[in-house]
């Protein structure tokens, strides 16, 4: 994988890399470390002076995947040479801790490079709780980690949730807070947290249920779980914040908005919800 680009101004080589592709110092470092940084086929320092009609090319693949690889059919959304975008099942933790060693979905997509002559380090722009389904965005190297880091920071990405919970919700409405964390890892509302914002609408709904659709304006830990919780709309199969009188929470990333790390391009990528999910939502509508 690389960058690859025409020179249009006289410049240094340097401030090319950080301006044009907007390199960080941190990266520049790494670059420069490796020795990947070529001006028309031949390796460069980065005080080279660059003339127009010069072609810049970086290599961003120099880091290769170290985990085991878990036989597991992944359900990809959307691949490129600098992204790979996952619906993640239910069930899943995306990557190792102590209580999940192994068939993460970092370990199943380690199974799919083995499958599809790929070797890259997988980095994560963003998590998703171990039953939550939906979108969830690989970047392939450093460079895309790095640009899509600051989307998330800068909050332009824009993310949506469907879950399906309890009781009737009104239309729309917001939930804001401050969450902090417990001993016991769950999430309260407590004064010395940090702020919380969600905009809920309602899509569906029967009786005692409701089809809501969440987007939150920022992104703690079980944000959504705790703002329906607060509410007195707990999502259905929720242990932590519920009843947890089903298999799962039903909440799922139903989309993601952001900006392509490399071609600027603004990308929507869409999630189909499960069929536990689906499942769920129709018998509620047939006793409805």
């Amino acid at each position: 994988m690389v960058l690859k680009d025409i020179v249009t101004r006289e410049a240094k080589l340097k401030d090319f890399l950080q301006h044009h592709w907007k390199i960080s110092g941190r990266l520049l470092t790494d670059l420069k470390k490796n020795r990947v940084i070529f001006v028309n086929g031949r390796r460069r320092t980065v005080d080279y002076r660059l003339r127009v009609g010069d072609e810049v090319l970086v290599r961003l693949d120099t880091e290769k995947n170290t985990y085991e690889a878990f036989p597991y059919e992944l359900d990809i959304i959307y691949e490129d040479d600098h992204l790979l975008v996952v619906n993640k099942d239910a069930g899943m933790t995306v990557h190792p801790t102590k209580g999940s060693f192994e068939g993460t979905l970092l370990h199943a997509i380690s199974h799919y490079q083995l499958t599809h002559d790929q070797d890259y380090k997988i980095r994560f722009a963003h998590r998703l709780d171990h039953d939550t389904t939906g979108v969830i965005i690989v970047a392939k190297n450093k460079y895309a980690h790095h640009q899509l880091a600051e989307q998330f920071v800068a909050r332009t990405v824009e993310k949506v949730y469907w879950a399906i919970c309890r009781g009737r919700t009104e239309a729309e409405f917001v939930v804001e807070g401050k969450i902090g964390q417990t001993e016991t890892f769950a999430r309260v509302f407590t004064d010395e947290g940090k702020t919380s914002k969600t905009l809920f609408r309602r899509l569906d709904a029967g009786e005692d249920w409701s089809l809501v659709e969440a987007r939150p304006l920022t992104g703690r830990t079980h944000q959504i779980r705790l703002h329906l919780k607060e509410v007195g709309h707990p999502i259905i199969g929720d242990e932590l914040y519920g009843n947890g009188d089903g298999i799962r929470h039903l909440l799922h990333a139903r989309e993601i908005t952001i900006k392509h790390p490399v071609t600027q391009e603004m990308m929507t990528f869409v999630a189909e919800i499960k069929p536990d999910m689906q499942e769920t939502l129709t018998a509620k509508k047939t006793i409805t």
